[in-house]
């Protein structure tokens, strides 16, 4: 499953008591990279946020990796998170419009 996740850093975070943490992340976040979980990552433009697209079995090995990211600690406790369709259940949604789309045209003639 595709997951987007938007998070930014808790309020009360100092930088100086997170300690090695940043770059543990970093090095953890590039595995997940290497290992297909993690899509994309980005901050977020003018702000202090990342975006992370996430490619996991499902809701629970998204809560795993994103609680074994050593900055877990540090990031807001609400982040947003959406799962995408796949590809095939989209294209599934559009042959359904374009059927019921027919169908109502048929109808109408």
């Amino acid at each position: 499953m595709i997951f987007v996740v938007i998070s930014y850093g808790a309020p009360n975070f100092e930088p100086g008591k997170a300690g090695d943490a940043p770059f543990r992340s970093h090095r953890y976040r590039e595995r997940l990279v290497q290992e297909g979980k993690i899509v994309v990552h980005g901050h977020l433009a003018g702000q202090k946020g990342h975006l992370w697209v996430y490619n996991v079995s499902g809701p629970d090995e998204l809560d795993r990796v994103v609680a074994e990211d050593p900055m877990y600690p540090w990031i807001q406790n609400d982040p947003a998170i959406y799962a995408l369709i796949s590809e095939e259940r989209a294209h599934e949604r559009e042959r359904t419009a374009e059927l019921r789309k027919a169908q109502t045209q048929a109808k109408g003639s």
